[in-house]
Formats: structure tokens, C-alpha cells, sequence
């Protein structure tokens, strides 16, 4: 197995003559690690198990290279799941309602044989939706607060009375990766939100660095 700071090393590394900001790409790969370890791992703390899940906007100018990472971090995570059939992606493009569905279909089952109780059953659903905007056009005090209650890794319960159905997971999790700009953000914010549960939950990976590159030169990843 390799090391957390190797997989980072690489990450930066196949990304390197894409154009886009280090700390992008930096930040590209912790949610990767984070996304890929779902709820199997954590830290114990004086308020309970405290798991990895990342919610991070890659926040900067139009064109500097923000999605370049979002798409290296979906499709490295689509070569997970390919493999064992294991990781969960949500759509790019996603309702409250179809998140809650989808996070539904997330389900994961796992076996710590060390432990008193040797299976365990979570729900861990990731997010990329390359632009924050596609994801959240507007500003919606529920969503929001849906997106709060699940970054905290409790127990999720909705009813949908048109449908009469019950959603109950004890174990919901979701890791959610995008990018938007500025002004995006400062057009869909209402006042006090950023001391709000959602903001407060979300890392802002802010560049302008402009990285210029010859886009029709080959790179070496795609070489032969």
C-alpha cells in the first residue's frame, strides 16, 4: 500500500503540466485520499469518531484550471470503482431529492473482524460536480442545511409525503469536490452565510496564478 505523501507526490505530479494552480491540485489530492477512504477510517476525539470527508470548492478567475482537477479526481475515483465496485458517485448535475436518492443507493458494507461488531453498514456518497454553479444556482436554506446535517456523519431521515416514502441511514457520509468564482460566489451568498453551517463546513481554495502551457503539445501521460 503507499503512503498518503506518495499518492500526494504523484497526484501533483500527473497534474503538473495541466495549467492549474498547486494549490488546486494539492487540494485535488486530499479530497481524492479523503473520498476514497469513505468511513473506514477516522480519528477517536472527546466528541466522538471524527471521519475525513471534505467538502472543498476550488475557488478562482474563469480558465485557470479548476475543473482540470475536479475531472483528475473523478476519474481517478471511477478507476477505484471499476476495480471493486465499491465507490459511489453521484451525478454531476443533482436536486436535494436526487441526492437523497443517491445517497440511498450509496450503501457499504464492510468486515473488521477485530471488532465486537464485524460488519459494518454505512452509506458514503461522493460529489464532483465540475462547476459549483451546475450544483447550486441558487441559494437554497434547505439543501443547505441537508448538506450540513450530512457532513456532520449522523444519522439522516427524511419523509416524502407525496411518495410516502422514509429515509432513514444511520450512517450517512458525503465527500463533495467543485470549483466556482468569485463572483459566482458572491452572487449566490446571502448575507450571514458565511457563519453559517454550510460555509463554515467548507474549505475555499482560492489562486489567480495564471499558468500558461502549450495545449497542443503532448503531455506525457497521454504518451504511448
Amino acid at each position: 500500500m503507499r503512503k498518503l505523501p506518495d499518492f500526494i507526490d504523484g497526484f501533483l505530479e500527473y497534474t503538473k503540466g495541466k495549467g492549474s494552480p498547486a494549490i488546486f491540485r494539492l487540494w485535488s489530492a486530499i479530497f481524492t485520499i479523503s473520498a476514497a477512504v469513505e468511513r473506514k477510517v477516522w480519528i477517536e476525539t472527546t466528541k466522538g469518531h471524527w471521519y475525513p470527508n471534505q467538502y472543498i470548492l476550488l475557488v478562482g478567475p474563469a480558465g485557470i484550471g479548476k475543473t482540470l482537477c475536479t475531472k483528475t479526481a473523478r476519474e481517478l475515483l471511477n478507476g477505484i470503482r471499476s476495480e471493486t465496485d465499491v465507490i459511489h458517485l453521484a451525478p454531476k448535475s443533482v436536486t436535494r431529492a436526487g441526492l437523497a436518492d443517491a445517497l440511498v443507493k450509496a450503501e457499504r458494507s464492510i468486515v473488521r473482524p477485530l471488532d465486537k461488531i464485524t460488519t459494518v453498514r454505512f452509506n458514503s456518497l461522493i460529489a464532483i460536480p465540475g462547476e459549483f454553479g451546475v450544483f447550486l444556482p441558487s441559494w437554497d436554506n434547505e439543501f443547505m442545511s441537508t448538506l450540513t446535517d450530512i457532513w456532520d456523519n449522523e444519522p439522516y431521515s427524511e419523509s416524502k409525503r407525496s411518495q410516502k416514502i422514509e429515509i432513514n441511514i444511520p450512517n450517512a457520509q458525503l465527500n463533495l469536490l467543485s470549483a466556482d468564482t468569485p463572483a459566482h460566489l458572491s452572487r449566490i451568498l446571502p448575507d450571514g452565510a458565511w457563519e453559517e453551517g454550510f460555509m463554515s463546513r467548507t474549505l475555499l481554495a482560492y489562486s489567480n496564478e495564471q499558468i500558461y502551457i502549450d495545449i497542443l503539445r503532448k503531455s506525457e501521460s497521454n504518451e504511448s
